[in-house]
């Protein structure tokens, strides 16, 4: 089995992460006989609740800030986690050695902190998000620019624009898809916002020339 390369480590490191808190979440839960009523108060605690960016009660004083640091750690079950972390893993595989590890951090976090604000500021809705998504389509949108950029390089940016415009279509299509299939309960606001942050980040740390430490 191949091991990783340094690059790689941050999908690790974050990947482990989710699995820890999942895990915490189901031991806490059934020692408390009740996993699902845990999850719903721990929500309560670390969701992104866009109300509280307004004049909504927090549960304590610093709520408002640290939701935006705990919100993607938790996820709705064990079906909603494994979606991201196969995703996670993919891109760890395609694109985790193009980049090096302190773009990597910087990527997910502004992806998941993007992702918040669009939620926050475009949602219409009083329930929270929650989820890893926002940084996962952040690593989606890195992977766009990347690929646009060696696509660049061996056919042209005329070529390169159309595969992008592709991909992209493809990305809104299933995104659409996925949209209908729960019955409106996507939070498409996060993965846009995370979207367009890792997008804008990669595009500016991987432009060519720069001097890449």
């Amino acid at each position: 089995m191949r091991r990783l390369s340094p690059r790689q480590r941050p999908y690790l490191w974050i990947g482990a992460s989710l699995l820890a808190v999942e895990l915490a979440i189901w031991i806490a839960g059934g020692m408390l006989r009740n996993p699902d009523r845990f999850r719903v108060w721990l929500v309560g605690l670390a969701g992104f609740w866009p109300g509280l960016l307004g004049d909504w009660q927090s549960n304590f004083p610093l709520q408002p800030a640290t939701m935006f640091a705990t919100y993607w750690l938790i996820h709705s079950g064990p079906g909603h986690l494994l979606g991201n972390l196969g995703v996670l893993a993919w891109f760890g595989l395609r694109i985790g050695p193009r980049l090096r590890r302190r773009e990597t951090w910087e990527i997910w976090i502004a992806s998941v902190l993007g992702g918040s604000l669009a939620f926050g500021y475009l949602g219409t809705s009083h329930s929270p998000v929650i989820g890893a998504s926002g940084g996962v389509f952040g690593l989606l949108g890195a992977f766009v620019v990347l690929d646009f950029r060696e696509a660049r390089s061996r056919t042209g940016r005329a070529r390169a624009g159309a595969r992008t415009a592709g991909i992209c279509a493809l990305i809104v299509a299933l995104s659409i898809l996925d949209y209908m299939l729960r019955d409106a309960i996507l939070a498409w606001q996060a993965h846009l916002g995370g979207f367009l942050a890792g997008a804008a980040l990669t595009w500016v740390v991987s432009a060519p020339g720069r001097e890449r430490r």
